[in-house]
């Protein structure tokens, strides 16, 4: 696992802390049901593919799919897959990090549960 602190480019960026509100309100609707349009369906895969393809996870063939996965979303349906898989991952996307993240000296990103074939 690779520790960046938050503000690097290449750490996953947290939706709650999108500026813009676009990202946000897609997010809002998805976690309370709503049916999502093409813009929302845009964010979404947009933001998960960030938080997918961070270094910080590492490498493994689970992550590998999940990656290929997001690649593909075009409904719901893939989003709710994609979550699922990710949070068995220890990477759950829509979650805040906890105190069972990793987090060291204002470095925090990668869970600790996240584990690799080699672990």
């Amino acid at each position: 696992m690779i520790l960046l602190p938050p503000d690097h480019p290449d750490a996953p960026k947290y939706w709650m802390y999108e500026i813009g509100g676009k990202l946000r309100s897609a997010v809002t609707a998805y976690i309370n049901g709503e049916k999502l349009d093409r813009r929302q369906l845009g964010l979404i895969k947009a933001y998960l593919r960030q938080w997918v393809n961070s270094p910080v996870w590492g490498e493994n063939d689970e992550l590998k799919l999940l990656r290929a996965n997001v690649a593909t979303i075009e409904t719901h349906a893939h989003i709710d897959y994609c979550v699922e898989i990710a949070t068995a991952l220890g990477m759950d996307p829509l979650r805040e990090s906890s105190s069972e993240d990793t987090v060291t000296d204002g470095w925090c990103w990668g869970p600790s549960k996240l584990k690799t074939k080699e672990s």
